[in-house]
């Protein structure tokens, strides 16, 4: 698992948090929390005692009892060809290697609470007590060159293993996610190399042999405590390769710019050895990678000319051939994948300075807008230019005085320009900034809806004067309806700007030193113009990591004797490309979060942090779940191997329930929570941590009811299929054209543009192919955006007015979202929850696998937020920083009236304890074939017995 703060960016946006009474930022006391109505309450994380809830029963004992795992169409199947669904959870780190008279607890817990395999994760980065390897030193964190196992480690990890396969949960190797060769170990400068070394073992055969020989010593090595070697070990259902691995977004997020000596220049000379062998000569590479050549027009739309009457304009400067020319780049965009509209309040400039209209020809026609609470102003300055044969010309200075709180906060536009629909022009301008910034160039409709026009590039401010001259085209313009936009970023500070330049034409070619004799260097996918050498330079990466994929396949399971399936990486890593490598794994995986902590981009810092509190349940059009969704590859099983929402929030409640019912629906075959234990005392009485669910008790209390959700198929799946259809060279130019570093955005973008809906997951099964065409049923795909979401089967339902997400199957009843106030009914089942309970997720399981109007024995969920003993919350509650507070963890009373249809003639309602032993009877009454009854926070529990006969 690693950062992944762009998805924040990118999946937070659809809906903000609705109107709360949110507690103070102060620090919780028994106190202050109590009389919000929150009591202690924490499951103990070592209990494994059979009670009305216990789920183990779904674990066939011991895990791989019938044979090895294997793939079967979409699903996994065990050795007699029964259909597995994998709802696990990740160990990291310290919790790979627990203390051998914890483990049978641990185990016998997650079978408990309805998990059936668990992920080892982030255990072969490290040395003891943080991971497998032997230290080097007492005290140091570098290991043995060569490296060794440390025993005590690898005996702890046996030991648990053996005691998860008893309780049939099955293992999931991960067999690099932290791991780094040294220099000790014979590796140049290997510090320097990427983080991890993902993406490595593609471009580097030695680290390519790295990964096989770590493999070969764990997945050889038997087991003392089962007699048998992990490669022959039914009780293992999958190994995974290369956590979050991928040359390709290496590549698209800039770090393959710094890749260190020799691995820069062995892969140079891979890649003109690619060019060589796909082109016959010079000039057939010279015609591929001329992608424009079309004469300048005399007329400058920026500088039209004047009147005779008011004199000849100004000579403007001629475009410098040597100046950085840029096609495109990345964009601010919005969870749909597209840019960021300009929502802005225009204002004019501050001051307008007299001059000659020969000196000043169309500077005044730009105005500065701005947006999110900035100010700033925008002079024109005869002399405020840049000094062109040396005369210094006019130019236009802005003072950026306050940043707002968009990232378009200042733009310096120029509307109703006359551009051509795809017609090429180059713009050229000069400019310089006090300090180090960015300036996007951008192109839009001047008017509602301000529609993109789908040109955006980047360019780099300094205090020196600096010519930039940009090709581009305006898809879509209208005449006189195109606005050019400066985007000066979102910084305080002095902009000057001047020397502007728009003329039709302009030529995009590669250099004539790029050649098949002389050599062609790495390609910068930000900076390159030429769409032909950026997809020539994706598709010679796309086969470097195919070619990894067959090596490792073939070594694991050849040369290994590997028997279950093996995936290589996660699909979004390397966007379109990532999928198509994948497609050469047994199954297509993936990784999603739901308000993953934002550290500002200083990396992952103790303090400087904030996750947005907001209810996922809330907010349909911002599921990361809905956009994971698009990756999936019609005739393979797809999981989800990461998956939890930033801790702390208010709606954690909401997580496991939402994905395993989507999970469900979507007809997905494995969902892994990120993550169950990394580091500490397994025996704690508070959370801890952005992920661990161990001890955050509404994730633990909704564990089971998510489990039925999906490992028994309360959910039924999707019956309409909505397949986009990718061919080869459309995938690799969609690669090409990927927008900024690569998470979701570029599967948006093409699900967008081939004219799908945000939320076309959310009403149908949707997949990926390679056939021709878009959409085998376009009217499935372009349906208008609802207010409310139904799935297919009409099992569920986002309902984005009111906040709320429901599931109305036949053994489950659930709701998540803004219920306070309200009477949901859910098909025959009502809840009336209390106001005080603004937001909370209820759940209603049958418990004998029978519908729940004919249930004799049903789990009553409800649970809101959590918080520990003394966390002192930021005023906005999105960060506690390092005061993360003590135990116990409180919870959230829900007060709701329930009532439900049944058959029965006698009932009775018990109140359970945190470990699900009954605490004490709940008056109810049954009359007319309808139970009737009311809990508060005065049970201090979040889970309900209720018996029927």
């Amino acid at each position: 698992m690693r950062l992944l703060s762009l998805l924040v960016a990118l999946l937070g946006l659809a809906a903000p948090l609705r109107a709360q009474s949110l507690p103070s930022s102060s620090p919780g006391t028994p106190a202050s929390l109590g009389a919000q109505g929150m009591f202690p309450f924490n499951p103990p994380p070592l209990d494994d005692a059979p009670t009305v809830f216990d789920l183990s029963y779904l674990n066939e004992k011991p895990a791989g009892a019938r044979g090895f795992v294997r793939v079967s169409g979409e699903n996994f199947v065990d050795g007699g060809g029964k259909t597995l669904r994998f709802w696990g959870v990740n160990l990291n780190f310290e919790g790979v290697f627990p203390d051998k008279a914890l483990a049978p607890k641990i185990a016998g817990r997650l079978a408990k609470f309805g998990f059936n395999s668990v992920r080892l994760h982030h255990f072969e980065g490290n040395v003891a007590p943080r991971g497998i390897w032997k230290t080097g030193a007492i005290g140091s964190t570098r290991p043995t060159v060569p490296r060794e196992f440390d025993p005590q480690q690898l005996d702890r990890m046996d030991f648990f293993i053996a005691k998860l396969i008893e309780r049939g949960i099955y293992i999931n190797f991960n067999l690099h996610v932290a791991r780094k060769v040294t220099e000790a170990e014979g590796f140049t400068n290997a510090a320097f190399l990427p983080d991890k070394d993902k993406g490595m073992g593609a471009l580097d055969a030695r680290i390519e042999a790295q990964n096989q020989e770590f493999a070969r010593r764990l997945l050889s090595h038997v087991n003392p405590y089962t007699g048998r070697a992990y490669k022959d070990e039914p009780g293992v259902c999958a190994i995974e390769v290369d956590n979050e691995s991928s040359a390709l977004s290496l590549w698209l997020d800039g770090s393959l710019n710094r890749l260190p000596q020799p691995y820069a220049e062995n892969l140079r000379v891979a890649w003109n050895g690619w060019l060589d062998r796909n082109y016959s000569s010079q000039a057939a590479l010279s015609r591929a990678w001329t992608e424009l050549n079309a004469p300048l027009s005399s007329l400058d739309l920026l500088n039209p000319p004047l009147p005779r009457s008011q004199g000849a304009p100004a000579p403007v400067p001629t475009v410098d051939p040597s100046a950085p020319t840029i096609l495109s780049g990345p964009m601010d965009l919005l969870p749909d994948g597209t840019v960021a509209p300009p929502s802005f309040t225009p204002r004019a400039p501050a001051s307008r300075p007299v001059a000659a209209p020969e000196t000043i020809a169309g500077l005044d026609r730009w105005k500065l807008n701005l947006a999110g609470g900035a100010s700033g102003t925008v002079v024109r300055d005869d002399f405020g230019g840049p000094t062109i044969d040396g005369i210094v010309g006019p130019g236009l200075s802005l003072n950026l005085a306050r940043t707002g709180s968009v990232p378009w906060a200042f733009q310096l536009v120029r509307d109703g320009l006359n551009l051509e629909d795809n017609k090429p022009y180059t713009l050229s301008f000069w400019a310089r900034a006090d300090t180090r910034r960015t300036l996007s160039v951008n192109l839009w409709q001047d008017a509602q809806p301000y529609k993109s026009l789908g040109y955006s590039a980047n360019v780099t401010l300094g205090p020196d004067w600096r010519q930039f001259t940009l090709v581009m085209r305006a898809s879509g313009a209208q005449a006189n309806r195109t606005r050019l936009s400066l985007n000066v970023s979102n910084q305080a500070g002095g902009v000057q700007l001047g020397g502007f330049s728009l003329r039709s034409g302009g030529r995009i070619a590669v250099s004539r030193e790029w050649n098949l004799r002389g050599g062609v260097p790495l390609i910068d996918a930000r900076s390159e113009p030429i769409f032909a050498v950026r997809r020539d330079f994706a598709k010679f990466l796309g086969e470097l990591e195919a070619k990894n994929v067959a090596a490792m396949r073939r070594f694991l399971r050849e040369e290994v004797g590997v028997k279950v399936p093996i995936w290589h990486s996660q699909a979004q890593f390397g966007g379109w490309g990532g999928v198509r490598r994948e497609l050469l794994s047994d199954v297509v995986d993936t990784h999603i979060y739901w308000k993953h902590p934002d550290f500002g981009g200083t990396g992952w810092n103790g303090g400087n942090w904030t996750v947005e509190n907001q209810s996922l349940a809330a907010s349909p059009l911002g599921d990361p779940l809905a956009a994971l969704a698009m990756l999936r590859v019609k005739g393979k099983p797809f999981v989800v191997s990461e998956w939890n929402s930033g801790q702390p929030n208010d709606f954690g409640a909401e997580s496991l329930p939402m994905a395993a019912a989507f999970a469900a629906w979507q007809g997905w075959a494995g969902v892994w929570i990120f993550d169950y234990h990394s580091s500490g005392a397994f025996d704690r009485n508070k959370f801890e941590g952005f992920f661990s669910i161990d001890t955050q008790p509404v994730k633990m209390a909704t564990a089971p009811l998510a489990a039925l959700l999906f490992r028994r198929e309360d959910v039924a799946t999707a019956k309409e299929e909505i397949t986009l259809n990718l061919p080869d060279e459309v995938a690799w130019s969609e690669v090409a054209t990927t927008p900024g570093v690569v998470a979701i955005a570029p599967f948006l973008k093409t699900w967008n543009g081939a004219g799908a809906p945000r939320g076309v997951a959310l009403n149908g099964r949707a997949s990926n192919g390679q056939n021709r065409g878009l959409f085998a049923v376009p009217s499935a795909a372009t349906a208008r955006v609802p207010t409310v979401f139904r799935s297919d089967t009409g099992q569920l339902t986002w309902d984005n007015a009111r906040g709320i997400w429901s599931v109305n199957a036949p053994r489950a009843r659930v709701v998540a979202g803004f219920v306070g106030g309200r009477k949901i009914e859910v098909g025959d089942v009502q809840f009336w929850v209390a106001p005080s309970s603004n937001w909370a997720t209820v759940g209603l399981s049958s418990l004998d696998r029978v519908p729940v109007g004919d249930s004799k024995k049903l789990l009553l969920t409800l649970a809101g937020r959590a918080e520990n003993l003394g966390m002192r919350w930021n005023s906005a509650r999105t960060s506690v920083g390092m005061d993360w507070g003590s135990g116990p963890t409180y919870v959230a009373g829900i007060g709701a009236t329930v009532k439900l249809l049944t058959s029965a003639r006698q009932a009775r309602v018990w109140a359970l304890d945190e470990r699900g032993a009954r605490r004490g009877e709940i008056t109810s009454t049954l009359r007319s074939g309808a139970l009737k009854f009311a809990v508060s926070p005065v049970w201090r529990t979040l889970w309900y017995e209720i018996e029927l006969s």
